[in-house]
């Protein structure tokens, strides 16, 4: 017993098998009875210190095979600490297997007639892993669980029930300027596509379309400018209402950062413009993410900036492609329009649809044959200078040869 529970208490094997020596070993015990008597007097056997218990354990994987080779003192102090655990485990070992036992042996086999059939205690010759069903039956539901909390995620995300109405509800009208110039962009693309197809538009002339398009471009950048820069004014009111701790420096910079970036486009290119603010509306989201983290803004305030930056984005690549597809076929547009005033002009008359799609037409095919003629030149100067080559290959061979 004194074996088993020193293996149950992991002791290395030396110790084991030189208490076991030791325990056989009956003038060994008869020199050493003093050592296991548990409730010896404390003047015949010395108390162990805790350091010097530690001592011993600590050292005990460097331990002789014999504890005869020990110290009179470490051999007490060893076996005595081997009985007093020896009691606690045994003692422990002896109620709990006790009872576990006591309960087994009283416990009755319950029958049921119900199951048993023919092929009830017969098992098949190949067979599946039960484990692996039950680990499969116990992963199934987690899935599902796991999958049905991450949509209920996203669903509450996109809820915006944390969101004030009356932020929603002036977010979506400071967002209708966006909207509505992608729109006009969109359409007057289609109708400029017309003009280039078919030499006349449904509603509106490529004059009137021109100078739709130049008044759009500065709303639509104006506009950008103002809501970025309004977007850092937001962290100075947090600041000066103190949301989230005093930390005005850097909230003040980052409130002048975005005006900073923003107004310059207002004197840049029309799509460099577009370009620009597009990354200063997603620089801001970033930023207003982490002070959001930092606690410097509500907690609703992160998914509120994500569908607000979202619709700005979607609109500024909506209205990138929209110009580019203009601008394929504005040139031939503005040249066609050109002519056709400086006909009428000398005549002193306007221009009907059937004449502008007769001059559209006409313009199409003098670019088709100049493109095709601009072909046919690139072949044969393509054709001469592969028959200079093959004749100065020629020239050089023939040299080689003399």
């Amino acid at each position: 017993m004194i074996t088993l529970a020193i293996q149950r208490m992991g002791r290395p094997p030396p110790l084991t098998n030189a208490l076991r020596r030791a325990l056989h070993d009956k003038s060994s015990y008869s020199r050493r009875r003093d050592v296991f008597s548990f409730h010896r007097p404390a003047s015949t056997t010395p108390v162990a210190s805790p350091a010097s218990i530690q001592r011993i354990c600590g050292c005990a994987s460097r331990l002789p095979d014999s504890p005869a080779r020990l110290g009179l003192g470490y051999q007490r102090e060893y076996f005595g600490l081997l009985g007093r655990r020896f009691l606690r485990v045994s003692s422990s070992l002896g109620n709990n297997g006790t009872s576990a036992g006591q309960g087994s042996r009283n416990a009755k086999l319950e029958s049921n007639p119900a199951e048993v059939t023919t092929v009830s205690s017969i098992r098949p010759i190949f067979e599946t892993s039960q484990a692996a069903q039950q680990g499969a039956d116990a992963e199934g539901p987690s899935l599902k669980t796991g999958l049905r909390h991450d949509l209920s995620i996203v669903r509450e995300t996109f809820a915006f029930k944390e969101v004030p109405k009356e932020v929603l509800f002036f977010g979506a009208a400071g967002l209708v300027p966006y909207v509505a110039t992608t729109a006009c962009s969109l359409y007057l693309a289609w109708e400029e596509g017309n003009i280039a197809e078919h030499g006349a538009s449904h509603f509106i002339t490529s004059e009137t379309a021109n100078t739709l398009l130049q008044s759009l471009e500065q709303v639509q950048v104006g506009f950008g400018a103002v809501i970025l820069s309004f977007l850092g004014a937001i962290h100075w009111g947090l600041e000066f209402a103190g949301y989230g701790g005093s930390v005005p420096y850097r909230r003040y910079f980052l409130g002048i950062l975005a005006p900073a970036l923003a107004w310059p486009t207002v004197f840049m290119q029309y799509d460099i413009a577009l370009l620009t603010q597009f990354l200063g509306f997603t620089g801001m989201y970033f930023a207003d993410a982490r002070a959001t983290t930092l606690g410097w803004a509500p907690r609703w305030y992160m998914s509120y900036r994500f569908l607000l930056t979202f619709i700005v984005g979607a609109c500024i690549v909506v209205t990138l492609i929209s110009r580019s597809a203009i601008g394929a076929g504005g040139e031939i547009t503005q040249g066609l329009m050109d002519r056709a005033h400086k006909m009428r002009q000398i005549e002193g008359l306007e221009l009907s649809r059937a004449e502008q799609r007769q001059l559209f037409q006409q313009e199409r095919k003098e670019i088709q044959a100049k493109a095709e003629e601009a072909k046919q030149t690139a072949e044969r100067e393509l054709a001469e200078k592969e028959a200079e080559v093959q004749k100065a290959r020629q020239a050089a061979a023939r040299a080689a040869r003399n």
